[in-house]
């Protein structure tokens, strides 16, 4: 067997340390704990001399789906935003709520919609956002390797494609560069 050292909990990754156990260990128990979304499995061995040993520790996500890193959070509900579904509309309008929530506002009853991965997505988003370094719009050309002003046409165009309360009119919605538009 082999004992795992795991880092912080979400993140999923393991390193194996063989051990070596003496000849005369036996398994005696194999524990496993739940704690929030995480679960953790012990595997105790026994030897005769009455020493006792953890032969396997692992901890695993019990929702593998779950997002552990505010980028990823912010790039998959973009993502979604360039759709069309009733869940994917909601996050459209989640994000042009950050970018601008005097002419986009959101209501919270909206993000019943998610699935539970995609709700602790945009809470991630939104602790980004409450004391943010930058603007989403800002933060997401980072990820995105796009200007400012290309993120901010993005969003105009998200608001003016879903026909939302605030949007510019056609004639004022800002041209996007050509590999933009994709």
């Amino acid at each position: 067997m082999a004992q795992q050292d795991t880092p912080a909990a979400g993140s999923g990754k393991t390193t194996e340390r063989p051990r070596q156990l003496p000849a005369d260990a036996q398994t005696i128990r194999i524990e496993t704990v739940v704690e929030g979304d995480y679960a953790q499995t012990t595997a105790y061995v026994w030897t005769k001399d009455g020493h006792c040993f953890i032969a396997d520790m692992q901890t695993q996500s019990l929702r593998p789906e779950q997002p552990s890193d505010t980028a990823d959070a912010l790039l998959h509900l973009w993502d979604m935003a360039q759709r069309t579904s009733s869940s994917e509309k909601v996050a459209a309008r989640f994000l042009l709520g950050l970018y601008n929530g005097y002419r986009f506002p959101f209501d919270l009853t909206d993000l019943r919609v998610f699935d539970c991965a995609n709700f602790k997505r945009a809470m991630l988003v939104l602790a980004m956002d409450h004391m943010p370094k930058a603007e989403v719009h800002v933060v997401l050309g980072d990820l995105l390797g796009r200007s400012a002003r290309d993120m901010g046409a993005a969003f105009e165009h998200l608001a003016y494609n879903l026909r939302l309360k605030g949007a510019v009119k056609k004639e004022a919605v800002p041209e996007l560069r050509a590999e933009v538009t994709a």
